[in-house]
This record gives C-alpha cells, structure tokens and sequence, in this order.
C-alpha cells in the first residue's frame, strides 16, 4: 500500500471520503515517474543495522495510556526487524522509524495510519529522508493492540529490505 500524504491527513480529519483517499492511492502521481522516496528502495541495499523507533504521532479518543502502548511497539518493532536480519542498535548512521497515529472510531473501532521511513543521519542538520512507505487501516478495537500496529510498518520495510538484499529474489 502507498503513502497518501495529504489526501491521508484530510481523510483523518474528516474532510475527505476514504474512497477517494483509496482512488488517489492507486492512480501515479503527475505522469507516472517515480515518486521520492516511495520508490526508492534501492537505498536499502547492503543496510544490516539500524537504530528503529516507533512514534506514536496521535493517540485520540483510545482508552489505555499512550506511552504504554509506545512503549510495548517499539520493543515489538525492535524485535520484529532484528527478526529479518537487521541488527538493531544506536550509534548508527541509519534510523528507521514507524510512525503510528491512532484514533479511536465509535465504541467498537481504531483507525490508524502507518508509515514506515528508512533516514540518513545528516552532521549539522535534519535527518534525510531516504525511503518510505505507509497505509491506512481499520479495525474493531478489540483486534487493534501495539503487535498489530507494528506489524504493518515491519511487513512494508520486510517486503522492501528482502528485495534488496536477498539474491534471487
């Protein structure tokens, strides 16, 4: 699934249709060409170590306390990415971040919104962004826990690491 920037954050505040979120998700951009860094997976290869991170950007109208849950995902994050290989530790040049903002539907559901980011650590600046990738997804609350949040952001890097860095793939 692709990151809808924009037409995602409308959609979250009430002031556009999810079905046209859906529409614009899956029609390219302009004409067609590549979209930075969506498409830009290649910058993957070779990557064996990260520092990984879970942000949790929005926690509306959901019982539970917000860093709780943070803190339960990013050790799952963690985890779940040393899983497929990738040493997780500080004191390097590469972060991968899952950022979740969630918010509570009614009595009986959670929408949240994933986007997975790969940066570049920059000396004297902002981190650059160097890959992404994202989606959206509704659940009963009862289905929606830190372990299936996370596992959205951790198939998106997967799915785009594993193609990079496993031969014959």
């Amino acid at each position: 699934m692709r990151l809808v920037h924009l037409p995602l954050l409308a959609c979250l505040l009430g002031l556009m249709p999810v079905a046209d979120v859906a529409a614009q998700a899956e029609s390219p951009v302009g004409n067609g060409a590549a979209v930075f860094p969506v498409d830009n997976g290649h910058v993957l290869t070779g990557v064996d170590a990260v520092d990984a991170q879970v942000l949790l950007l929005n926690w509306l109208d959901m019982d539970g306390d917000a860093r709780a849950f943070r803190a339960a995902a990013n050790a799952e994050f963690r985890s779940a990415i040393r899983q497929l290989g990738v040493s997780v530790q500080g004191q390097v040049s590469h972060f991968l971040f899952c950022e979740l903002k969630v918010a509570g539907v009614g009595a009986g559901g959670v929408v949240y919104s994933w986007a997975v980011g790969y940066y570049e650590f920059v000396v004297g600046g902002a981190h650059r962004l160097e890959w992404t990738t994202g989606g959206i997804v509704k659940v009963g609350r009862r289905n929606f826990s830190a372990s299936a949040a996370i596992d959205e952001c951790v198939e998106g890097f997967g799915r785009e690491w594993t193609r990079w860095n496993s031969p014959g793939f």
